[in-house]
């Protein structure tokens, strides 16, 4: 009985696991997909030589190398094991400053996306709204896997340069069996100010805490993408996230063991 139980389970630690990206849009499907960030190495990152002397090196031996990042395993290993969730439009983000918590915004084309912001009352003291202003991107990829495994999320900080001393993204943890939208939330200072991000950019990178191969395959499928959107969504006023998870365990738990 052992023997053919670790059989099952190494065949389930080499088997795939599919991340399913589903959007309404074909402008966002055709352009910006979700993928492998080894696909977002970043040109400074590119441009920095394989090996590199000291000045005063007599030769360029080993011994007369100075380290750079372009062996750094935290930096590699991160751009191995991550996927990129890209801007899928230009975005400029005008902060009207003194205090008043509000901005205006344009996308570089003409879809109906919008920016939101969380009341201050769901974060407490932090980061209050006086010297700091909360925004929400919209979500135009819905993700789905059958199993359940969680996803590191955080900003793609090595791609963002030009905008690492406006734009805070907050880290957090996903699992997309259960929450299947995808809004990015980050936080600006608030004082009058001018923030652009280019279409392309990379937003997020996203780590699967799995030890198994993970794929992504996008969908240009508004009908799947208006699904997952709406199962995201609670049936319960406060505490939804969790209430379905215990609905959905209740169901589980339900039904038959055995196969009909």
């Amino acid at each position: 009985m052992n023997v053919i139980k670790n059989f099952f389970s190494k065949k389930k630690s080499d088997e795939e696991i599919i991340l399913h990206a589903y959007t309404n849009d074909s402008l966002v499907y055709e352009n910006f997909p979700i993928t492998k960030s080894s696909q977002y190495m970043p040109s400074w990152w590119k441009n920095i030589p394989s090996n590199l002397y000291r000045e005063d090196a007599i030769a360029q031996t080993p011994s007369n190398e100075i380290p750079t990042m372009k062996k750094c395993p935290g930096f590699i290993e991160l751009f191995k094991n991550s996927f990129v969730y890209p801007l899928w439009a230009d975005l400029q983000i005008d902060v009207k400053g003194f205090g008043s918590s509000m901005y205006d915004y344009r996308f570089g084309f003409d879809n109906d996306y919008s920016l939101l912001s969380h009341p201050e009352h769901e974060r407490g003291d932090f980061l209050p709204s006086d010297k700091f202003i909360h925004i929400k991107t919209p979500s135009v990829w819905a993700f789905n896997t059958e199993e359940s495994i969680d996803w590191m999320t955080f900003g793609a900080t090595w791609n963002q340069e030009p905008i690492i001393n406006k734009v805070f993204w907050f880290p957090g943890v996903d699992n997309y069996k259960i929450n299947h939208s995808t809004t990015w939330q980050f936080a600006v200072e608030n004082k009058e100010q001018t923030i652009f991000m280019e279409a392309g950019t990379p937003l997020v990178q996203m780590i699967p805490v799995t030890e198994r191969p993970v794929k992504v395959q996008t969908h240009y499928d508004p009908d799947a993408f208006n699904y997952y959107s709406r199962a995201t969504h609670s049936f319960k006023f406060t505490n939804g996230y969790y209430s379905k998870v215990k609905q959905q365990q209740k169901n589980q738990s339900s039904k038959c063991p055995f196969p009909h």
